[in-house]
Parts: structure tokens; sequence; C-alpha cells
């Protein structure tokens, strides 16, 4: 059986109960001839009864809607995401496909959403049933559990990467903004310098005031950045608990290293700005 979607609604070609996710309420939910079914919920709402004939019209995006005959429900089924609202089945619109009556545009044209079969055969015997049932489809591919796993993990990793290269160009950013910081600092305090390097202060005592400063500016915004990385990941993954994102998972150890090595990034960016501060001559810094 294959669930396909278009039309504003999905057209199924068997008995959508092989799913395993379809529970009949009334009628008949076999779609193996002419008829649609609905769920429980939709048939309540329009005022649908089983046997009824209701219209069928091509409102599809890019055509205009027009009534191009009826179709029968055939039954109601509880409500499940699988399906959605309502379902027609192939025999009832492929009359009205041959004759071009739903148009041409993307969104008129059937498109596969799943394929279903049941019965325990060879995995190799299922793939070769599963290519040639969907033959027609040109963008559809066959894989296994194991295939698919691994296509899904290389989307994964691409984008991983492209945010792996953001931070990347955020750390340049921040080394340098805290390179600029503290060059500006010693500027603006020099004399401050001057008169602690008269009063007996040395370079090393001054270069690791410097070097203190810029590792506390980027411990400050490692762990501002972590606070609220978190606090939209967990935003993030409530809003999207419903498509099956349901897992919180806090890689501690990656967020302690990268605060660590927020400090290392900070001795670093302060190794210039340091070694200017230590070489500030006494007399002449106090004396502007």
């Amino acid at each position: 059986s294959i669930v396909s979607s278009g039309f504003g609604s999905g057209y199924f070609v068997g008995d959508p109960r092989v799913t395993g996710e379809v529970t009949e309420v009334q009628g008949s939910v076999d779609l193996t001839g002419e008829g649609f079914i609905a769920s429980e919920s939709a048939a309540q709402r329009n005022g649908w009864a089983i046997g009824e004939e209701v219209p069928l019209d091509t409102a599809v995006p890019g055509a205009d809607a027009r009534e191009i005959g009826t179709v029968a429900l055939l039954g109601t089924y509880e409500d499940n995401d699988l399906l959605g609202d309502q379902v027609i089945s192939w025999e009832s619109i492929a009359p009205h496909m041959e004759a071009g009556e739903f148009g041409s545009g993307m969104y008129s044209q059937p498109m596969l959403f799943a394929a279903f079969v049941n019965g325990d055969i060879p995995l190799d015997d299922l793939r070769d049933r599963l290519e040639d049932a969907t033959d027609q489809f040109i963008v559809v591919q066959v894989l296994t559990p194991s295939e698919f796993a691994g296509t899904q993990a290389v989307f994964v990793d691409q984008m991983l990467n492209v945010l792996y290269a953001l931070l990347a160009l955020a750390v340049i950013v921040a080394v340098l903004g805290i390179v600029n910081t503290l060059a500006l600092n010693v500027i603006e305090r020099r004399q401050e310098i001057g008169m602690l390097r008269a009063v007996g202060t040395s370079r090393g005592q001054v270069r690791r005031m410097i070097t203190l400063e810029a590792v506390q500016i980027s411990l400050y915004g490692a762990v501002v950045g972590v606070v609220v990385g978190l606090a939209l990941g967990w935003a993030f993954l409530k809003v999207l608990a419903g498509e099956g994102l349901d897992t919180i998972a806090v890689p501690w150890g990656q967020v302690v290293g990268m605060i660590v090595a927020s400090g290392v990034i900070g001795v670093l960016a302060a190794a210039w700005p340091a070694v200017k501060a230590a070489r500030t001559p006494p007399l002449e810094a106090i004396a502007d």
C-alpha cells in the first residue's frame, strides 16, 4: 500500500490498516475501490455521514478551484497524524489525473509519502519489491534502516560543520575584541601604569595584571554565552517536543572544555597588550 500526498489531502492505494496506526470507527476504511475516508473529528466537523456524496474539487495551489465530481464517504477512523483529516482512494482521482483536470503545477502532482508492506520476507526481497513499487516516482530512494540513518547523520554533520565554522569566526572576532579593549585600556591608563612602575611594580607583575584582566573578560563572555545557549537550547527542544525532539542532553564535558579554552584564549589575546604595558617608561608616563 502506498500513501501519497497532493490535492490538499493524501490518497491511499489499498487498506490503510496495514500501517498498524489506523483504527476503524464506522463503515469501511478500505480504499481499494472508489471513495474516501475521514477522521472521526473531521466527519463530525463537516457533518458527513457514511455513504454521503461529497464534492471533489481542484483546490490546489496555482489552480482555480472547481468541482469535477463527487466522491462517497466510505468510513471514518480515529484521529491520527499519519492520515490527517481525510484520505481519498487513487481509484477516485486517477481518471481526473489522466484528464489533466488537476492542472500541471507541482502541487497538483502525486507525491509519495510512505510505502507499507506486510509479511515477513528477506530484506533483499523486500528492497526489490519496494523499488518496483516506487519505480514511477523519480526522486524516491529505497534505503535500509542503516543506510537511512547514515544519510541523516551526514545531513546533521553538515549542519554541525556550518555551526562550528560560525563558532570559529565568533572566536576570532572575540579575540580581536579583547586585544582591542586591552590595547585601549593600556593607552588610557598610561599614567596609572607609570605610577605602578615608579613605586616598584615589576614588568612581570604588570603583564600578569593585564593577562588576568583578559582572562576575566573571556571567562565572563564564555559563562554568559553558555547560560544563554543552554536556555535557548532548552526552549528550542520544548517547542519541538511534539516533533519527537524531546530528549535534552547537555554535553557537560564540551561545555567545561569551552570555558577552559576561553581562559586560554584570553591569555593569548593579552600577550601583545601586556608586553606593551610592561614596557611603559615610568617617568614619561607620569609626566604625560
